[in-house]
């Protein structure tokens, strides 16, 4: 009888030091699991970010987005609000593909008379973030008509 409660009390003993070896290591692999989601989130984040371009214009210049969507919707307003304000009739503007990482681009297409297309490129072209027509073509008498590409830099904390 004393060789089985010797037992009985060393598998009592080794349950009790399992019990408290698993309550001390709990702790360690909560600490383990958040590490690995904190990577995990990271290295995704890593994996979508567009880099951005390394001092392609002063600073300040570029327009202080973080993403690319961010920095399309920026363009396609301040296109379009400054073509409005000018007496232009916006007959589409929209996203264009982009050309290099850290740059926006948008295809604008307006008609309006002359002074008010000069006063547009004059406004687009002399405001800050820098907005620049990549390509453009007038067309038209009385009436021009702008095909254009406008492209803007962008990225955060320029």
């Amino acid at each position: 009888m004393r060789s089985g409660r010797k037992r009985a009390v060393a598998a009592s003993l080794a349950i009790i030091a399992a019990l408290l070896g698993l309550a001390l290591l709990r702790p360690a692999l909560l600490h383990l699991d958040a590490a690995r989601a904190r990577q995990a989130i990271l290295l995704d984040i890593s994996a979508n970010a567009t880099p951005p371009v390394p001092h392609l214009v002063p600073a300040g210049e570029a327009a202080p987005v973080r993403s690319q969507a961010e920095a399309q919707a920026l363009l396609a307003a301040t296109l379009r609000e400054i073509a409005v304000r000018e007496g232009l009739l916006v007959e589409a503007i929209g996203p264009a593909e982009a050309q290099a990482p850290s740059i926006a681009t948008a295809r604008l297409l307006l008609s309006g008379n002359e002074r008010a297309m000069l006063r547009f490129a004059e406004a687009v072209e002399s405001r800050q973030p820098l907005i620049r027509f990549a390509r453009w073509r007038l067309t038209g008498g009385g009436t021009l008509r702008l095909e254009a590409e406008a492209a803007m830099p962008w990225g955060a904390g320029r």
